[in-house]
């Protein structure tokens, strides 16, 4: 009985062919030789009358040479593919090239792994500076000129160096040769003190290509210690007992430098705050303080707490002092005679003043003169918000038509560092939480409906 007919590739075309195998009759070769025969020979007349069909009529088919060629190719590297799918499947059956190879594989997709997690990471919190670049200069050239400051800031280069005078370097002289004859329009200011720099907020990375903006940091830290690119800073060393009274030195007395008096208008912005880039925005601000009598420009607390009372209250639950430093300040403040439980309170968050404004330097030197004598609360909010209304200052309000600030989401911002005074906390920032602020019992004050809203 015949055997089924296989299918069978051979490795001289690339034609398929059915072969029959048969152990029944010594015929059977015979009948296979002649249907062979006649097959061929068929074929041969096909291709024959085909080919002189091609050539009366003068014209080759075109698609039949590319089949040609294909055959061509395929019946030429099919020996090399087999060879290599052969040398695979035997290095497949070792067990130790397996468990290496699935190593290999388990390795990648980690990689994989964590190089997509952190490409994503970065397109949710990019890590970029923020250029502030000429406003004289085209978009082309104000693009040259910030990267030229970027590359500058880097540790070395190897290129740089064997070039000597780079593109970086005249941009950056070129930079500081126009900010020496050109007055800034605005200042901006931040502050930030602490031991090291693993304490410090993370500020901004700022490019300032611009001659009329300046970025500048008040800080205890030299460039050795910590590095804050764009920013200028201002060293001090006070000898206050707090860190956080530090800070507020140049937050509020700015204008006593003679960095910030060439400014025509200062702006105080937390280091977690970034303004905008627009600069014809800032330098019609700096022009509206210059006219403006009090030069103090600042809004309202957007959470619109109930007076001196409710800031207070809002502290203490938000564990943003202690207890007895929020007392000492309120028994200060109800024995004032110009004492007012519903003045409006102020957003300290960011405000913008004139540094020759005799107003707002009266202000600011008043404020400062109780609150350097560290017996109140570090909160300066409040007593802002009093010293505010004692000298009759009502500010201007930012320009609600125009986005000024942006606040970025992890790169920048509090580092949650601490402060630490010798003789309110002795180092230790452990709150206990207590069922009732016990505001009114050290005051001496019952409750009533007049307090019900307040303690």
């Amino acid at each position: 009985m015949a055997q089924p007919r296989k299918l069978v590739r051979p490795r001289s075309n690339n034609r398929i062919y059915q072969q029959e195998t048969s152990h029944a009759a010594v015929g059977g070769d015979e009948h296979d030789n002649d249907s062979k025969s006649k097959s061929t020979s068929n074929s041969n007349s096909n291709s024959n009358s085909t080919h002189q069909h091609h050539i009366k009529s003068g014209n080759l088919d075109v698609d039949d040479k590319k089949g040609k060629k294909h055959e061509f190719f395929f019946s030429k590297h099919e020996d090399k593919v087999d060879r290599w799918l052969e040398i695979l499947f035997r290095a497949m059956r070792n067990r130790q090239l397996q468990r290496k190879v699935l190593l290999l594989a388990i390795g990648i997709f980690l990689f994989l792994q964590i190089r997509i997690t952190i490409i994503r990471y970065r397109r949710r919190h990019p890590i970029r500076r923020v250029m502030y670049a000429d406003p004289d200069l085209t978009l082309e050239q104000q693009q040259q000129a910030a990267a030229a400051i970027a590359s500058s800031s880097s540790s070395f280069s190897l290129s740089s160096w064997l070039r000597g005078s780079t593109a970086a370097t005249k941009e950056e002289e070129k930079l500081k040769l126009k900010r020496q004859n050109t007055k800034p329009d605005v200042c901006f200011v931040t502050s930030s003190y602490a031991k090291d720099n693993s304490n410090m907020d993370n500020l901004v990375r700022v490019t300032n290509g611009s001659p009329y903006l300046r970025f500048y940091i008040f800080t205890n830290l030299q460039d050795s210690q910590w590095n804050t690119p764009g920013w200028e800073k201002i060293i001090t060393n006070f000898t206050y007992r707090r860190k956080i009274t530090h800070s507020r030195y140049g937050k509020f007395l700015g204008w006593k430098y003679p960095q910030l008096q060439e400014c025509r208008a200062v702006v105080y912005m937390d280091s977690c705050i970034r303004p905008t880039q627009r600069q014809s925005i800032w330098r019609k601000l700096a022009s509206k303080l210059e006219s403006n009598e009090v030069g103090l420009m600042q809004n309202l607390n957007p959470k619109n707490r109930s007076g001196i009372f409710g800031e207070f209250l809002a502290i203490q639950k938000s564990q943003k002092d202690m207890t007895t430093n929020i007392v000492n300040s309120l028994r200060w403040m109800v024995n004032q005679p110009d004492f007012d439980e519903n003045i409006p309170i102020y957003w300290n968050e960011q405000f913008a003043y004139s540094p020759k404004s005799k107003i707002y330097q009266r202000l600011s030197q008043d404020f400062w003169d109780r609150y350097s004598k560290e017996e109140d609360s570090w909160r300066d909010q409040p007593l802002w918000a009093f010293m505010m209304h004692r000298h009759n200052v009502t500010p201007m309000s930012w320009p609600e038509e125009e986005v000024l600030w942006g606040r970025s989401r992890v790169d920048y911002g509090h580092n949650a560092h601490e402060y630490y005074s010798e003789n309110d906390v002795l180092a230790d920032w452990i709150y206990a939480p207590e069922t009732e602020p016990p505001i009114a019992s050290v005051l001496g004050m019952e409750k009533d409906a007049s307090t019900e809203g307040f303690f």
